[in-house]
């Protein structure tokens, strides 16, 4: 597995800053170019759906969405990106 000290890996390929801190944490991860695509999913999609339901959660002060619904959106925003990136990394 390809590790870097820095923001590149050795292929040169630039490693994302969620990988880094993974890595500094001690989470074995490997690369999204060579991680599986379940793998990629996962790891990209569910700090995004994370991130985007404490926004709207946040940005939802007049409370005219459920809670329900923003957790449902969350979910979906966070599946549909999670796929995008997996795509984006195997067509690589």
């Amino acid at each position: 597995m390809a590790r870097s000290k820095g923001t590149r890996s050795e292929t040169n390929e630039p490693v994302p800053v969620l990988h880094r801190v993974l890595w500094k944490a001690g989470v074995d991860l490997p690369l999204p170019s060579e991680a599986s695509f379940a793998t990629n999913v996962a790891v990209l999609g569910v700090p995004f759906a994370l991130i985007w339901g404490a926004m709207m959660f946040v940005w939802n002060g007049d409370q005219s969405w459920p809670l329900l619904a923003v957790v449902l959106a969350a979910l979906v925003a966070g599946a549909i990106f999670g796929v995008s990136m997996a795509l984006y990394y195997r067509s690589r």
